[in-house]
């Protein structure tokens, strides 16, 4: 009798692991906004400046590096039109979205235009990026500037004092230098050193909200801001990765995060990437905290505009990149989720205990 009771709480405990995980995943929100965001692009190649007398010769989106930060809500469509002013194939590949890559993440010729939309299901920090064809040239497309940051809001964020957008990326010399990730620069919005030169105002003893993002191409970030800690980091943006009390965010390239963070009392908070290679490079920066708190500094999350210097200045060209696509074979791979996963042992171990059971009662 005792080993039938065991068999059947164990069959009933096997049952609950079935459900419990997946009733926690965060999935699709519904939401009842449903805004449509006509947006274009123009994709091209320019010179900007990423330190002082120093101009690299940049894949832009819309002029600058990082690209201009898109902010929308859960449930709202995106229309995207791409227009490609360039003299090189460029396309747009957004991680927000839900879509075929063979249908719409493709090259668009010089002179050429492409539209397409999706509905933003899932809240995040997102990467948008060049897709001009091949996995090779992608990530040169993202080394020479044409990356920026999407952000899908989650529904209900608690309200904040201020909020700024950063997004860390690299720039390179050559394509020996990308390949062995040995950068020249390391930057916060696109310019070494920029919120040391113009740190940025907050207030103190209140939420500041950071949507902090890595595009990459290659390096991890180690975000740290000096003198406080993350009272509340939602990795990816989502709420269901909620974390509390950390030191610092580590951002794999392509990944972005929720920083709420109280500054407790007036004086100026360095912030760096506290792999410090990196922040000796260009990615430092500092908030001033104080009690005259006025508003947000405008433009972050964007790379300067023009170039605020005269010649003579150093012009950095990438000479040795390439334009060959490189086609990548498909197979049919097995994809999980560890939602997935434990869902599919539980089955099989509430299988093994209904024969368990099931044999008691013959005896």
């Amino acid at each position: 009798m005792g080993l039938k009771v065991l068999s059947l709480m164990f069959l009933l405990f096997v049952l609950m692991g079935m459900f419990i995980p997946l009733a926690s995943s965060y999935q699709n929100i519904t939401s009842n906004v449903n805004t449509v965001h006509k947006i274009v692009l123009y994709l091209y190649e320019r010179d900007i400046a990423i330190d002082d007398g120093v101009v690299y010769k940049a894949y832009v989106i819309n002029g600058t590096v990082p690209a201009p930060p898109i902010k929308v809500k859960v449930g709202d469509t995106i229309e995207v039109t791409l227009i490609n002013n360039g003299t090189m194939n460029h396309g747009i590949d957004f991680h927000a979205a839900l879509l075929a890559p063979s249908k719409y993440y493709i090259p668009v010729e010089p002179g050429k235009t492409f539209t397409f939309s999706f509905v933003a299901k899932y809240p995040g920090v997102f990467i948008y990026h060049c897709a001009p064809g091949g996995i090779a040239n992608t990530g040169i497309h993202i080394a020479n500037g044409m990356a920026g940051v999407i952000i899908v809001e989650p529904p209900d964020l608690p309200p904040a004092a201020a909020e700024y957008i950063l997004v860390k990326n690299e720039f390179y010399k050559n394509n020996q230098d990308y390949l062995s990730g040995n950068p020249l620069y390391v930057t916060f919005d696109g310019y070494a050193f920029r919120y040391l030169k113009q740190p940025l105002p907050v207030p103190v003893n209140k939420t500041v909200r950071l949507y902090v993002l890595n595009v990459g191409p290659n390096l991890w970030l180690s975000f740290h801001v000096i003198g406080t800690i993350f009272d509340t980091v939602y990795y990816n943006g989502n709420p269901s990765n909620v974390f509390h009390g950390l030191q610092s965010v580590n951002l794999e390239p392509d990944q972005g995060a929720i920083i709420d963070l109280i500054f407790p009392e007036p004086g100026t908070y360095p912030f760096v990437d506290h792999a410090f290679n990196h922040a000796t490079k260009g990615a430092a920066g500092a908030f001033i905290a104080t009690t005259n708190f006025t508003g947000v500094t405008p433009g972050t999350g964007q790379g300067l505009n023009i170039i605020p210097f005269k010649p003579p200045y150093t012009v950095i060209s990438w000479a040795s990149q390439t334009t060959t696509t490189t086609t990548v074979a498909t197979s049919q791979a097995l994809s999980f989720n560890v939602f997935e996963i434990i869902s599919t042992i539980s089955i099989i171990l509430s299988l093994i205990a209904v024969t368990i059971v099931v044999g008691f009662k013959k005896k």
